[in-house]
């Protein structure tokens, strides 16, 4: 029987990839850094370095601070346009009863909404 043996070269190749695999692998070992101290929060001087936290909640009017007759009108223009929540459930309710309509009409019936299993065609 003819033994085949890979060239030379294969093993030296072979040979280079596993020590530098070795080599890499010591690379990473990193010292360990040690505790993290502790920071005390009232070291910390958070409340004079945020100041969102001492100036309270805008106003209710608070593009009016910048005194822009383009955004004012802007803003007002989109106020009068917005729907309220009551207007907005009940744009949402009536989308949903159209749904259902047109979903009856196309021969589904409410029964998975009720947990009731359907009649065997209507599935």
């Amino acid at each position: 029987m003819i033994k085949i043996t890979p060239p030379p070269r294969v093993w030296r190749t072979s040979a280079l990839a596993f020590a530098l695999t070795l080599l890499t692998g010591c690379a990473l070992i990193q010292d360990d850094p040690g505790q993290v101290p502790l920071v005390n929060p009232q070291q910390a001087e958070l409340a004079q370095v945020i100041h969102l936290a001492n100036s309270g909640w805008p106003t209710a009017r608070w593009w009016e601070g910048y005194q822009d007759p383009q955004l004012n009108m802007l803003v007002n223009r989109a106020l009068q346009n917005s729907p309220t929540m009551q207007a907005a459930r009940l744009r949402i309710s009536q989308s949903q009863s159209t749904v259902e309509l047109a979903q009856s009409a196309m021969g589904r019936s409410g029964y998975r909404r009720g947990g009731a299993k359907p009649p065997a065609g209507d599935q």
